[in-house]
């Protein structure tokens, strides 16, 4: 059995030591492999290995620089559901609990290189090693590759949930040191089940030069929205950056219309909706197929950001949620005038896997008009 289909998905499953017929040998992947990646617009080719030659340091070993390519092209084809103490099953796979609300639920995405590369890139040109802290980290994937490229000092990845912290862990760690380098350096990695809306004062001010905030900041309400904001700029040091990528509506979208309509509030994209999706059968299995949106309004006070419910009928999904779209101008009132914004990218629901579209920024903290600089 092949290192592309064990790498990431085993260390989450723990199927690691169980699987069988699981080889620990590493894959010898060619430094001409390409695969497909879905561009804008475009179909590219996408070379694994020379991405990776973009953020690891220049003296890296040729045999360090196709391990660590063979991690990220697993990377590519990770999708999978956060799991917390409650799983919604989702399009029919099995029995679901009608009219449930469930609360703090998601899924983990396949990196988008052109995104990711502002932050590896960044990380690794850092001309003093770097502190980042990796808020709501998932499985772990951003923080992993900020490791790989050897210039993260110490970097903090924070969970609400303690399993799920308990997960990304041992994904960061199994996956690297069973992959990559037994002998890897981890003493600076540490995941912390926080949630940074609430942090405790664990961190000084100035202290990271990079935050990461990636698919995180579309589940917070208005007032979550405003602190992540105001705990942003307090805990990035002057010319530190912090990378955003989170939902924003599809063009032509009931959600872009529902936005327009309240642009002129301060939270126009925080919003309900009901989206019915028809299912079908392939080969014995039950998959999503065309769906339409039912209802776009403003929540009620009951619903609260990242309410989620399902309810199954008929050869139909209906679901409701509650989440927070956002476009780069929504997002630079969220950061106000101590940041720049250095960068701001697009993804399609091609290039995430099938699901939304994405507004990605890159925002510098600079100091306000007449400050002294601080940090």
């Amino acid at each position: 059995m092949k290192l592309h289909d064990h790498l990431l998905l085993a260390t989450a499953l723990n199927l690691i030591a169980s699987a069988p017929g699981f080889s620990m040998e590493q894959e010898e992947l060619p430094t001409n492999n390409t695969l497909t990646v879905q561009q804008p617009s475009t179909q590219q080719a996408f070379d694994p290995v020379e991405f990776v030659r973009s953020f690891v340091p220049k003296d890296s070993s040729e045999d360090y620089i196709p391990k660590v390519a063979n991690c990220y092209r697993d990377a590519l084809s990770y999708k999978k559901e956060i799991m917390h103490d409650i799983r919604p099953v989702l399009f029919g796979q099995s029995a679901i609990l009608p009219n449930t609300v469930v609360e703090d639920y998601g899924w983990t995405f396949p990196p988008v290189p052109r995104v990711q590369r502002h932050l590896l890139e960044f990380c690794a040109q850092a001309e003093d090693p770097v502190n980042m802290m990796d808020i709501g980290a998932g499985y772990g994937i951003d923080s992993m590759f900020a490791l790989l490229t050897k210039n993260v000092q110490n970097l903090y990845a924070l969970e609400k949930q303690k399993k799920q912290k308990e997960l990304l862990e041992r994904v960061v760690r199994d996956s690297i040191q069973t992959y990559v380098d037994p002998h890897f350096p981890l003493t600076g990695f540490k995941a912390f089940t926080k949630d940074f809306l609430t942090l405790a004062p664990d961190f000084s001010k100035g202290m990271f030069q990079v935050l990461n905030a990636n698919k995180v900041i579309h589940f917070f309400d208005p007032n979550q929205t405003k602190i992540f904001g105001e705990r942003a700029t307090s805990l990035l040091k002057l010319g530190g950056r912090l990378f955003l990528t989170c939902l924003t509506p599809s063009p032509g979208s009931e959600i872009e219309t529902f936005m327009n309509a309240h642009e002129a509030e301060d939270f126009p994209g925080y919003v309900f909706y009901t989206q019915e999706t028809k299912l079908k059968k392939i080969q014995g299995k039950t998959i999503p197929g065309e769906s339409r949106m039912l209802e776009v309004r403003k929540p009620k006070q009951t619903e609260k950001s990242a309410h989620f419910c399902q309810r199954e009928f008929k050869g139909k999904v209906q679901t409701d949620r509650v989440m927070h779209y956002h476009t780069a101008t929504t997002l630079a009132k969220v950061l106000g005038d101590e940041f720049t914004i250095v960068e701001t990218m697009i993804t399609t629901p091609e290039e995430n896997n099938g699901t939304d579209h994405m507004v990605s920024i890159v925002a510098e903290k600079i100091a306000k008009k007449g400050q002294v600089a601080e940090n």
